[in-house]
C-alpha cells in the first residue's frame, strides 16, 4: 500500500491537496493542487533517495535537498540550498555507540556553510525517534515523541527510512503534520524548555483503514502553555492510498 493523496486542512487557513506518484515502490513526485501548486521531484541512486527538487507553478527549482550516505547506507550529510537566494544549509550526522545520532547543522552561502546553527541529539528506540535534544548544554530545548503501533503512510516507500529523521527537527510546525515517524505515526509531541517545563504540545487522534494505515489524522497544537490563556490550532489530514 502506497500513499496516493493527502489533503491538509489548517484551521482558519483553508486546505491543500497533494498527489503522490511512484515508480514501483520508489516515490517519483509529489504534486500540489490549486492555484499555486508545489512540485517535489525525487531522485534515486539504487535504492537510496539522493535528491529532492522543489519548484512552484512548474517553474525553475527554488530549493534542492541532497543526501549523502556512507558505505553502510547510513545518511551522513544532508544539504539544502536555495539557488536564487545564495543560501544553503548543511547537516552532518554522527552515529553514536549509545544508539543516538548527533546532527550538527551549519548555515551559509551556496559555496560555504560555516556558521553553526544548531546541534541536535536524536534518541532512537526500535528505529523511531523518541527524543530530540536541541543545543544540549546551551538552550536545552527537548522534544519528546510518542507513537501508535500502526503503519506509517510512507512505510513502504523505498529509501524513506534512510532520510526521515533528516526532514524532522521541529514537528510542531503545522506544515509537517503529514510527515511522521519511520514505521509508525505520532500520537503526541511535547516541547520542553531547559527547566523541563512543557511549552508546546501536539496531540494526534488518528483513524485507520482495514490495513492499519491512517485514513484521517486530527492534530491539535498548543503553544504559550506557560502563559495562559494559551493558544491552539487544529490541522486535519486525510489520506487516500493506492
Amino acid at each position: 500500500m502506497l500513499l496516493k493523496q493527502v489533503t491538509i486542512a489548517v484551521e482558519g487557513d483553508g486546505s491543500q491537496t497533494f498527489n503522490f506518484t511512484y515508480n514501483g515502490m520508489k516515490i517519483v513526485k509529489v504534486q500540489g493542487e490549486g492555484l499555486q501548486p508545489e512540485l517535489k521531484r525525487y531522485f534515486y541512486t539504487g535504492n537510496l533517495i539522493t535528491k529532492i527538487q522543489h519548484s512552484n507553478f512548474g517553474g525553475p527549482v527554488v530549493e534542492e535537498e541532497t543526501f549523502a550516505y556512507n558505505a553502510s547506507g547510513q545518511l551522513i550529510t544532508y544539504f539544502c540550498k536555495e539557488p536564487t537566494e545564495n543560501w544553503a544549509e548543511r547537516s552532518d550526522f554522527v552515529y553514536n555507540a549509545d544508539n543516538t545520532i548527533t546532527r550538527t547543522t551549519y548555515d551559509g552561502s551556496l559555496a560555504s556553510q560555516t556558521e553553526l546553527e544548531s546541534t541536535y541529539v536524536l534518541h532512537l528506540s526500535n528505529g523511531e525517534i523518541t527524543e530530540v535534544d536541541v543545543n544540549p548544554g546551551s538552550t536545552n530545548i527537548t522534544f519528546t515523541y510518542a507513537y501508535d503501533t500502526k503503519n506509517n503512510p510512507f512505510r513502504n516507500v523505498i529509501g524513506y527510512d534512510k532520510i526521515y529523521f533528516a526532514l524532522k527537527t521541529d514537528e510542531l510546525r503545522d506544515e509537517n503534520v503529514y510527515a511522521s515517524g519511520m514505521s509508525h505515526n505520532f500520537l503526541s509531541i511535547r516541547q520542553m524548555d531547559s527547566m523541563g517545563e512543557i511549552t508546546r504540545t501536539k496531540t494526534v487522534a488518528n483513524t485507520y483503514n482495514s490495513f492499519n494505515f491512517p485514513s484521517t489524522s486530527i492534530n491539535t497544537i498548543q503553544w504559550d502553555i506557560m502563559t495562559p490563556p494559551n493558544n491552539s490550532s487544529t490541522v486535519t489530514t486525510q489520506f487516500i492510498y493506492y
